[in-house]
């Protein structure tokens, strides 16, 4: 039976924090996979660049973890887990396949490669999401600030008690939730496509926004608000409605198929990139948003020939999404 208990072994905190780098593939705990002839602990900054095993589960409280394009952290089917914990930071640009992975409150984590193969996914710091995550259940906890600007594949449930911003694509098996059991409110807002298998609930206190699209496959059921400009899709009609739904919000009877089909074959591309002025769109015609890397909104307008004006923003990493489609990261200088 699947269950979210983490069951993690940790690892001995060091007081200087070095830099140790994969040399090989092999064990995360084989001396001989580090170029030091040692292994990471908690405070190292971990660089990544091979395919390495977990014998034992990883918890992480200090400096960085991170994965290049080249790397492969997984679990070898030993059902081994990751937890960041304190200031720690998972980067991930390849792929990570354990048991469980957790991150506490005060950590940031960052994923541009895969996840695959995760059982259970809790949030409770910082995540960026614009890779590809697969997992059975997962939970946003009331501290997460979860920003996705790429997909999310869920085989099961999943729960957002804190801030959970969907700018693309977020796929739900069975049943989704957007409802605080604990002492804050739960905040959802959408400008991509989520699509829910089954029934969906929005609790009291809780709300959804944006200007996305919303499926639900079998019954919905509000008792918070529903604001801003997005639609609400509910093929059968079956909606329970207690709360607030604003004028502005649309509800409609579409499938989640086919605003999937319509977008899945759309590709974005963003030039000059790193960029100092102007940026153009290999599109130009179209609602854009741009935000920054912690989901925070920076603004918005309508696409032209001309491109847009990005001057005003200081330097730094963005991202730019065009409605109904995914999100690009660009650099300004």
């Amino acid at each position: 039976m699947k269950t979210l208990l983490l069951l993690l072994s940790a690892t001995p905190v060091i007081l200087f924090a070095q830099t140790k780098t994969s040399i090989t593939n092999g064990d995360f705990y084989n001396p001989l996979t580090w170029d030091c002839v040692c292994f990471p602990a908690s405070g190292d900054n971990v660089l990544i660049n091979h395919n390495l095993t977990m014998n034992t589960g990883i918890y992480y409280t200090a400096d960085t973890i991170t994965i290049n394009a080249s790397g492969s952290l997984n679990d070898s089917g030993n059902d081994m887990d990751i937890w960041v914990d304190g200031t720690g930071r998972l980067i991930n640009h390849g792929d990570i396949s354990v048991r469980h992975l957790a991150t506490s409150q005060w950590t940031y984590m960052d994923n541009t490669g895969i996840f695959t193969g995760i059982d259970s996914m809790i949030t409770r710091g910082v995540v960026n999401n614009s890779g590809s995550i697969e997992v059975y259940g997962f939970l946003n906890d009331q501290t997460g600030n979860f920003g996705n600007f790429g997909t999310i594949d869920i085989q099961n449930n999943m729960n957002n008690q804190g801030n959970f911003d969907n700018w693309n694509n977020l796929n739900i098996g069975l049943d989704f939730s957007n409802c605080n059991t604990q002492s804050m409110n739960a905040e959802f807002t959408n400008y991509g496509t989520v699509c829910i298998s089954r029934d969906f609930l929005n609790c009291g206190g809780d709300a959804l926004s944006g200007s996305g699209h919303y499926y639900v496959g079998n019954q919905a059921s509000n008792l918070g608000v529903f604001a801003e400009t997005f639609t609400f899709h509910i093929p059968n009609g079956n909606f329970f409605n207690l709360g607030i739904v604003e004028s502005v919000v649309t509800l409609a009877t579409g499938a989640c198929a086919l605003e999937l089909s319509e977008n899945e074959n759309i590709t974005l591309e963003l030039y000059p990139n790193p960029v100092n002025q102007t940026i153009h769109i290999s599109q130009d015609q179209g609602n854009y948003l741009i935000s920054d890397t912690k989901g925070q909104f920076v603004f918005s307008g309508e696409l032209n020939q001309i491109g847009v004006d990005v001057s005003s923003l200081t330097s730094g990493m963005y991202l730019f999404q065009l409605e109904g489609q995914g999100a690009v990261r660009f650099q300004k200088y």
